[in-house]
């Protein structure tokens, strides 16, 4: 079952961009079916990140569970503005849009898609005191998962934010909730210097499936 992950995922992903892709195909849509189609590719992401998580490989899991969070930010990013065209005053129906151009060839082929960005750092500097200023520990884990909903984060950030909770267990829960979301997954093996018992940095290998 683990070796035919991968594939289901990809097929998944692409079934995904197939649905966005006859969307762009067609034009514009009115705007309750251009929520709707949102809606949708929303849900098949879910699946993915859920089927992203059952990959025993930690790397491929891990880039999987990567492309999926950078999806949903997209996703709710474009749900946002749809909100946000729906509310301007006297706009109708939308039109036509411009036509979609393919990007710019590159040496070897088409340029890669752009990476994810860390939180800025006065957006990260406000997470850091909503979480001082949050006096119990489950509260405090709770506003850290809200804050990685749409956000993408340093190692260095990370352990920052593990350094803004108290126990090790919740240390663990910070890295292993945010680990998805780094833009720099190379050098989550500085997580573990964060913890002091062995048998934190067990529960976190554990849990990164390392």
């Amino acid at each position: 079952m683990a070796r035919s992950l991968p594939s289901l995922l990809v097929g998944v992903v692409l079934g995904s961009s197939l649905t966005s892709g006859l969307a762009v195909a067609a034009g514009w849509r009115p705007a309750d079916e251009a929520q709707a189609l949102v809606q949708r590719l929303q849900s098949d992401n879910a699946v993915m990140l859920s089927l992203a998580g059952q990959v025993r490989e930690p790397g491929v899991r891990s880039q999987l569970q990567q492309r999926a969070a950078g999806m949903d930010h997209d996703l709710r990013a474009l749900d946002r503005t749809l909100d946000q065209v729906d509310a301007t005053p006297g706009r109708g129906p939308r039109g036509p849009g411009p036509a979609v151009q393919a990007p710019p060839p590159h040496r070897g082929g088409w340029a890669p898609a752009p990476g994810p960005v860390a939180c800025d750092h006065g957006s990260f500097q406000r997470i850091v005191a909503a979480v001082d200023a949050t006096p119990w520990s489950q509260e405090r884990l709770a506003l850290v998962r809200e804050a990685a909903r749409d956000r993408w984060f340093t190692v260095d950030q990370v352990l920052v934010l593990m350094d803004h909770v108290t126990w090790g267990s919740d240390k663990v829960e910070v890295a292993a909730m945010l680990h998805p979301h780094l833009v720099d997954p190379q050098d989550s093996y500085r997580l573990y210097g964060a913890l002091t018992f062995s048998s934190d940095k067990a529960s976190l290998r554990s849990r990164l499936g390392a």
